[in-house]
């Protein structure tokens, strides 16, 4: 055989072994990181499970809570409309109130208006009859 040609399959050989380290190498790297990856699915499988576990309870309460608060806007509602009620019918006892106060000022107002000017006058009379006593007197 041709030194050439055995030189050359034995460098061949080499290269071809070579390459199977490496094909080796690399399988064991893609393993390992497939292993990596399935262990982190995994790992995720859990938390979503526990996750899973521990929101059935808020959303329970949440939903419990909803129910509440509808409850209470129910009722809030009710005594609204009759606080609204209650104000309408202050209210309408104000205006009969006014009504009945601007009826009793015009009926009563000027004969009590006539009254103070005549109170006013026989005070002022009698200050002047008691002053001018005072003054004879001296």
């Amino acid at each position: 055989m041709d030194p050439v040609l055995l030189a050359f399959l034995c460098l061949a050989l080499a290269a071809l072994a070579f390459a199977a380290v490496v094909a080796a190498w690399l399988m064991l790297n893609a393993k390992s990181e497939l292993q990596r990856s399935v262990d982190a699915v995994v790992k995720m499988s859990d938390d979503v499970h526990a996750l899973r576990a521990d929101l059935l309870p808020v959303l329970q309460d949440s939903r419990t809570l909803m129910q509440q608060l509808q409850a209470t806007a129910t009722s809030a509602d009710q005594q609204l409309a009759s606080l609204s009620k209650g104000v309408e019918a202050v209210t309408g006892i104000a205006t009969d109130v006014r009504t009945f106060e601007k009826r009793l000022l015009e009926r009563v107002g000027p004969p009590l208006e006539d009254a103070a000017g005549v109170v006013a006058g026989v005070s002022k009379g009698l200050s002047t009859f008691v002053r001018t006593l005072m003054s004879m007197r001296r």
